[in-house]
C-alpha cells in the first residue's frame, strides 16, 4: 500500500515549524492454521498457529516486524463436579526500526519471546453454586514472570435468578518504545548561540501496568420475554505509564550551546474507576 501524510517536522509545537508532505509505504501478509479434535468422551483439543509479517516506511524510518504464534488448549470434564480447561502458548516477535529521522530503538533489531500457560476449573459445589478458579502465568522479555489470577462465584437459588461475584488481576506488559526508544520531540533556537531540544527516552526498568478488578451482579428472568441485569464494578489501576522530566543536560563544548530537556517513561500513574450497568 502507498499513501502519504501531512505533518510537522517536530512532534511538539515549536516556533517556525512548517508542514510538509511525507510518503508512507506498507506491505505485509499472514498465514493462519488450526486443528481441533473431539474425543469419544467429549474432551476437546485445539491447536492453532499463525505467522504475520509487515514492513512500513513512516516518519523517515523503516519499521519491520515478524510474529510467530502457537496456541494449545484442552477442555474436559473431570467427574461430575469439575469442568477444566488448560492450555499453553508461545509467541516470538522479531521487530525493529532502521535508524532514521528523529527516531532510534535500542537495540535496532531484537527478538522477544513470550511463554504462557493457563488453567481454569469450574467447580459445581452444589446444584445451585458454582465457583470458577483459574490463573494465567506468563514470562515475557521485559518484566519476566507475571501472573493473572481470577475467581468467580455464581449462585442460582432458582432457575430465574442468579447472583454472581468475581475478582481478577490483569497486566499490560511493556513494549519496545517504552523500554528502548530515543525520540527527538522538538528543537528550536533560544538565541543565536543556544539550541533547546526535548528528547524522549525509553526506560529499561519500565514495569507492567496492573489492574485489580472486583465485580458483583444480579440477573433475573422475569418472564420468558423479559430479563433484568444489574452489576457494579470497582477497578484499581497501578503503575500506569507517565512521562517524567529529568535534569537538563547542557553541552557547551561548541557553538551553538545545546540544552537538552530529557523525558523518560515512568510508572507513577494510578487510577480508580467504579460504576455499574443496568
Amino acid at each position: 500500500n502507498n499513501g502519504g501524510q501531512t505533518r510537522y517536522h517536530w512532534f511538539e509545537a515549536v516556533p517556525f515549524d512548517q508542514r510538509y508532505t511525507e510518503p508512507i509505504t506498507a506491505a505485509g501478509g499472514n498465514l493462519l492454521a488450526g486443528w481441533t479434535h473431539t474425543s469419544a468422551s467429549g474432551a476437546e483439543t485445539s491447536l492453532r498457529g499463525y505467522f504475520d509479517t509487515y514492513r512500513r516506511s513512516d516518519l523517515g524510518t523503516i519499521e519491520l516486524m515478524k510474529t510467530l504464534d502457537l496456541d494449545f488448549q484442552h477442555h474436559f470434564a473431570a467427574g461430575p463436579h469439575h469442568d477444566i480447561v488448560w492450555g499453553a502458548g508461545f509467541r516470538a516477535t522479531r521487530s525493529g526500526a532502521v535508524p532514521g529521522y528523529a527516531i532510534t530503538l535500542s537495540p535496532p533489531l531484537r527478538t522477544d519471546r513470550l511463554y504462557s500457560v493457563f488453567f481454569q476449573d469450574e467447580i459445581a459445589l452444589t446444584p445451585a453454586v458454582w465457583v470458577t478458579l483459574g490463573s494465567k502465568v506468563e514470562h515475557n522479555a521485559y518484566t519476566g514472570f507475571e501472573y493473572e489470577p481470577s475467581v468467580r462465584m455464581a449462585w442460582t437459588p432458582t432457575n430465574r435468578h442468579t447472583l454472581w461475584a468475581s475478582a481478577s488481576r490483569a497486566i499490560r506488559q511493556p513494549n519496545r518504545q517504552e523500554t528502548g526508544v530515543s525520540l527527538e520531540l522538538a528543537e528550536f533556537p533560544l538565541d543565536p548561540y543556544t539550541l533547546v531540544s526535548t528528547r524522549l527516552y525509553g526506560n529499561p526498568r519500565f514495569q507492567s501496568e496492573e489492574l485489580r478488578d472486583v465485580e458483583v451482579g444480579y440477573r433475573a428472568e422475569w418472564t420468558k420475554r423479559i430479563s433484568f441485569d444489574v452489576d457494579a464494578f470497582l477497578s484499581f489501576y497501578r503503575h500506569l505509564e507517565t512521562l517524567e522530566m529529568q535534569p537538563q543536560v547542557v553541552n557547551a563544548s561548541s557553538l551553538p550551546v545545546r540544552i537538552e530537556i530529557p523525558l523518560v517513561y515512568g510508572n507513577l500513574g494510578q487510577a480508580t474507576s467504579y460504576g455499574g450497568e443496568v
